[in-house]
């Protein structure tokens, strides 16, 4: 398991894969992070149906011809065990990554928690590649205070 450093992205700790440079989400429970771009089968879904579908199917193949369709939506449902083998093939190609956080995590949390849109809740770690496009090194605790107080927004630090 490899440590990855974590960044926020429209209000979201994130890592970058270091396979297909996708971010993908970190597990706030875990700190741990897979690709589902590189495992799409940890998004898998079935289709569990409303109850009395079956035997309305079973009724359709003997031709019966009172057939009274079945209250209900197919729901989608997690395929846990198409989940549980990407898993298994993210572990054995040492693909689960571990999430290294800032020391500061919590104030950079609380300051970004005060902005009203998601989309606007980002912080990069030093010298990632969003903040080099912006020809930006580093974007500080104070970077992100001062950005919230331009904006007419809290700084998120009051004691």
């Amino acid at each position: 398991m490899s440590t990855l450093p974590a960044y926020i992205e429209h209000g979201k700790w994130k890592v970058d894969c270091p396979v297909c440079g996708r971010g993908i989400r970190v597990d706030m429970a875990t700190s741990k992070a897979v690709c589902k771009f590189c495992y799409p089968e940890l998004l898998a879904v079935a289709f569990q149906p409303p109850e009395g579908t079956m035997d309305y199917f079973a009724a359709l193949a003997r031709s019966e011809r009172e057939l009274q369709k079945p209250d209900g939506v197919w729901r989608k449902v997690p395929d846990t065990e198409r989940r549980a083998e990407g898993l298994r093939k993210a572990q054995e190609s040492g693909n689960i990554h571990r999430a290294a956080y800032p020391k500061n995590k919590s104030a950079i949390e609380a300051v970004l928690r005060q902005r009203p849109r998601a989309m606007n809740m980002n912080w990069y770690y030093k010298g990632h590649y969003k903040l080099l496009a912006f020809q930006m090194d580093e974007e500080t605790l104070a970077d992100l205070v001062a950005d919230n107080l331009r904006h007419g927004v809290p700084s998120g630090l009051e004691a």
